[in-house]
């Protein structure tokens, strides 16, 4: 891995993908200014040996004096309502400031007519970027591993609720988006210029086949229950899920991995980052203690 003298700014900094990609280029000694908005999440950073920056995206002199310091920009937004707003701020705003290199985080699924929120920001998002002359490459990860995580309370019941019938998804460990991202920099723009990359797991698996995979990891029984698409997004918002959250999960698994018609398993993580994606098996083994 190669080293530039032209720092980093890392959006998302504090998140699963972003928070790896600080690790992987701090530990490659490249300079990394990681974006933050509270004193504790600058501690964190700070320790973790990235220049820790206060700023809000949306408010745009706080993200222009951020990119002002760098030449290079790790674009991460959130799944939020005005989430297109944001990134398309950070574009123009990289635009103006002539950088070097601009990684984007989208989605396997994005697509302008996508019936996913943060989908159809992702697409219009990725649009814009390639209407700029900036140098840019585009990152499109399939559903993250650490989703499932994020069910460990009914998990640990023996249940995995879905939606999805029995559509697969390419399962990836968000640590293997993060390990493109920071190949992707190392080797500079020319490398990667105007590339597009789906990243995916080694596998595609159904919600029934994860339950088996979860079964065998964790030494006792997960049945994966299938509900009803209003029923999902209902068991959503009780356990605590925002409501903008559950109807766009809703339509992720319903209507998109229901049907079968989000990324199938490529061996992009592997090409660009030279070892194999972790797979379900080694992520369950990992994640034991969170799940049981």
């Amino acid at each position: 891995m190669t080293v530039s003298s032209s720092p980093v700014l890392v959006l998302g900094a504090t998140g699963d993908v972003g928070g790896e990609v600080v690790r992987l280029l701090v530990a490659a000694g490249e300079q990394v200014h990681a974006l933050h908005r509270s004193p504790e999440q600058a501690q964190g950073l700070a320790a973790a040996g990235a220049r820790p920056v206060l700023a809000r995206l949306g408010q745009r002199e706080e993200v222009a004096a951020a990119l002002r310091d760098v030449r290079r920009v790790l674009l991460l937004t959130p799944p939020v309502p005005h989430q297109l707003e944001l990134d398309r701020q950070v574009v123009e705003l990289a635009a103006q400031e002539r950088l070097e290199h601009v990684v984007r985080i989208s989605a396997s699924d994005s697509h302008l007519r996508s019936p996913v929120p943060w989908a159809r920001a992702h697409a219009h998002a990725d649009h814009l970027l390639a209407a700029t002359d900036l140098p840019w490459t585009v990152l499109r990860p399939s559903a993250f591993l650490q989703n499932i995580t994020r069910q460990s309370p009914t998990v640990r019941r023996g249940v995995l609720p879905h939606t999805a019938g029995r559509g697969a998804v390419s399962w990836v460990d968000a640590r293997d988006v993060a390990a493109v991202a920071a190949a992707v920099f190392a080797d500079g723009p020319q490398a990667h210029l105007r590339a597009t990359y789906f990243l995916t797991g080694p596998q595609s698996l159904s919600y029934g086949e994860v339950a088996e995979r979860l079964t065998a990891g964790l030494g006792r029984r997960v049945r994966a229950v299938a509900l009803p698409k209003a029923v999902y997004r209902l068991a959503l918002r009780a356990g605590g899920v925002d409501a903008f959250t559950a109807a766009g999960l809703g339509a992720q698994f319903a209507d998109v991995v229901r049907h079968q018609v989000d990324v199938d398993v490529t061996g992009e993580v592997a090409r660009l980052t030279g070892r194999p994606p972790r797979d379900l098996d080694t992520w369950v083994r990992e994640n034991r203690d969170q799940l049981v």
